[in-house]
């Protein structure tokens, strides 16, 4: 890793904490207070421009459009956006987030709008490490909170380590504090093939759904949201969303 990047990820939380509105949930109908955790490029980062950008934040603009709501966006870690969340310090929050039957019992979910799964990475001059059964007793990288370490939890013997951002999950990879990285695969496409250095190996480990979650008892905004949802699919937004940055990749 540069110098320069160095720094860089040293002030990105500060960065992004400027960045992004820092207001608290409302209980105005016309505005939608949304959590996201802006490090899991192609779904939602801050770009060299200073701005938050990416799939999720695309699709959340349009929804708020045909919905007819303004939507304000705060960055924080992921477990923290699901803090805030419960706490209803937010309306929803739109993160890559798997829909899971845990999560459903505290949050509810709209209808899905991205397929997932969970890969595996490790870095490019790896041999030993060719599928997810090869990780038996070795040291594994997850975001905390996801998906991706309760499937990495599932390894016999290994160690698994949680970080606040998959970034750092990778930067431990890269420096050999972890042996792989679980996590969804676009996101470890894109990283792989922005910083260079890891490659991908097996195949998808899981079948994942990605929703936007709110509180419970939020019917009527996820009613608004369903209902946008079903006409960006119908209208092609939704593709022309996957082809910008999943298939072109930011």
């Amino acid at each position: 890793m540069s110098s320069i990047y160095r720094i860089a990820a040293a002030f990105m939380p500060l960065l992004m904490a400027m960045l992004l509105s820092c207001a608290k949930r409302t209980e105005n109908p016309d505005v939608v207070h949304v959590v996201t955790d802006a490090t899991y490029r192609p779904f939602e980062y801050v770009n060299e421009k200073r701005e938050l950008v990416g799939y999720d934040i695309d699709l959340f603009r349009a929804i708020g459009e045909i919905a007819g709501f303004e939507t304000r966006f705060q960055h924080q870690t992921f477990d923290g956006g699901l803090a805030g969340l419960r706490t209803g310090k937010f309306d929803a929050m739109i993160s890559a987030m798997t829909i899971t039957e845990e999560r459903q019992k505290t949050f509810l979910f709209s209808d899905p709008y991205y397929d997932a799964a969970q890969v595996v990475a490790v870095r490019e001059d790896e041999t030993q490490i060719n599928s997810f059964e090869d990780l038996e007793g070795r040291n594994i990288g997850a975001a905390r909170g996801t998906t991706g370490y309760l499937k990495a939890v599932e390894v016999p013997k290994a160690q698994v380590l949680e970080y606040d951002s998959i970034e750092l999950a990778f930067t431990a990879l890269q420096i050999g504090s972890v042996d792989a990285v679980v996590n969804d695969e676009p996101t470890s496409r894109a990283v792989a093939a922005k910083r260079g250095g890891f490659k991908l190996v097996g195949g998808p480990l899981t079948k994942e759904q990605y929703g936007i979650a709110m509180m419970k008892g939020s019917e009527e905004l996820a009613g608004r949201i369903n209902a946008a949802l079903k006409q960006l699919k119908e209208n092609g937004e939704l593709d022309r969303l996957h082809q910008k940055w999943i298939v072109g990749g930011p």
